[in-house]
């Protein structure tokens, strides 16, 4: 039997967030229950809990470049997942090791309400997904150094095409109705065999079989002309990396590089700078909640230093 088969149900799940944090093609695919029930019991730093496998992709190179301690990241895989896992730790938080856990999520569908986010003790981003908050801070970059002239036009009719689509899913979310928020880019707006890919108008097939109608103008005119908060940001960047990353363009970047080349640009310290006094305002709350605990249950395991770098 190999080493690996003697593992413990625990260490495997680790195992998946070791690779994850070093493979960017990897998943990790672990529950809601392994978290609760293992991961989060099993901890010895601070940790932030993100929604998936791209956040700890991101908010990965945050942690690196700004925080001194070794902060540990677990994609709780889902928002819902990650909100019950959040309940859990706050309803029996001395149940926990005494080391801060904070948790990062996106707002999602909250954009289009009126409500303010259920829990204010996560920190939420500030459009609809971090990839949002991610291409406001280097939009500029992207237009600038990476796309092409006909390439900007391209993707700019594509995302036209998007915004569309996505404020008729609005609609249908307000009206109490299913939507289809998952569906990939490609369902949509098939690239068809151009490269670089012409096609940037709605499928007649995917028009039928969702029963398109155009949004109230209204509402299409306040997603679009604030796209980069409110359409979700993972459509933006399947846009980018469609004419980023076509048969025989050279260079190609895929989504995980232009992650990186914004996160490491000037161009985001200001978002960078914010996200930082952030995570370091809840790991503090964090801290402040650990010492109520101590005095009541006995002294935590070690000192644990997570203060930004100079």
């Amino acid at each position: 039997m190999s080493k690996l088969e003697h593992q413990d149900p625990i260490n495997k799940v680790i195992s998946r967030i070791e690779k994850l944090n070093t493979d960017p093609q990897s998943k990790s695919g672990y529950t809601e229950k392994e978290i609760v029930g293992g991961v989060l019991r099993d901890i010895d730093s601070p940790t932030l809990v993100v929604e998936g496998d791209d956040d700890v992709k991101i908010y990965g190179w945050i942690i690196d470049q700004y925080f001194n301690s070794r902060i540990k990241l677990v994609p709780a895989g889902t928002r819902s997942e990650l909100e019950a896992i959040y309940k859990k730790v706050t309803a029996n938080r001395d149940d926990f090791p005494l080391v801060p856990i904070v948790f990062i999520a996106d707002r999602d569908l909250d954009l289009f309400s009126n409500c303010p986010p259920s829990y204010p003790d996560i920190i939420w981003t500030k459009g609809y997904c971090i990839e949002n908050d991610l291409y406001l801070a280097g939009e500029s970059l992207l237009k600038r150094e990476f796309l092409r002239k006909s390439e900007k036009r391209l993707f700019n009719d594509v995302l036209h095409t998007v915004i569309e689509w996505f404020a008729f899913e609005i609609e249908e979310h307000k009206s109490g109705k299913p939507t289809r928020l998952k569906v990939k880019l490609g369902k949509i707006i098939p690239p068809g065999p151009d490269s670089p890919p012409t096609q940037t108008k709605m499928s007649p097939d995917f028009r039928h079989k969702r029963k398109f109608r155009h949004p109230q103008e209204e509402n299409y005119k306040k997603i679009r002309n604030n796209h980069r908060r409110l359409l979700k940001g993972k459509y933006i960047f399947a846009a980018l990396v469609r004419y980023l990353n076509y048969a025989g363009r050279v260079p190609q970047y895929n989504r995980f590089q232009l992650y990186d080349r914004i996160c490491s640009n000037p161009v985001s310290e200001k978002w960078r700078d914010e996200l930082v006094r952030e995570i370091g305002r809840a790991i503090n709350k964090e801290k402040k909640t650990i010492s109520t605990l101590v005095a009541k249950k006995g002294p935590a395991a070690g000192k644990i230093e997570s203060t930004p770098k100079n």
